[in-house]
């Protein structure tokens, strides 16, 4: 009789013991979907941040667009407008010559990588 209520004993505390862990199982299942729901939210979080900025540029954006002064600046620009008071200056274009064009052959320097930090650290030329 006394091994029966020791064998029962151990049993329960067993069958305790696997309660025990299947509830620390269930609990920390959900502790980490509840960690990766949360950093999910928080990169949409961030997503939306991002998306409202570059909305708000848009938006601005269209309103200069929009805008007097931008009409008036490409006018001046594409279709060479002027106010009727305003003086303009007109340089004529000099294309460049064919020696502002060549270039100088730099030495080919044969140190290796090493060689050239040591000497950059250094100051030696």
């Amino acid at each position: 009789m006394r091994n029966w209520s020791i064998i029962s004993r151990i049993w329960s505390y067993v069958f305790l013991a696997i309660i025990f862990l299947y509830l620390i199982f269930i609990f920390s299942k959900t502790v980490w979907k509840n960690y990766l729901i949360n950093r999910q939210i928080y990169k949409l979080q961030k997503e939306v941040e991002v998306a409202e900025e570059e909305n708000l540029r848009l938006k601005n954006l269209v309103a200069y667009y929009q805008s007097e002064a931008y009409q008036e600046r490409i006018a001046r620009s594409l279709l060479n407008y002027k106010k009727p008071d305003e003086k303009v200056i007109a340089f004529p274009y000099q294309a460049p010559s064919k020696e502002e064009f060549k270039f100088q052959e730099q030495p080919i320097d044969s140190r290796n990588n090493l060689q050239k930090w040591f000497d950059f650290i250094f100051k030696k030329s």
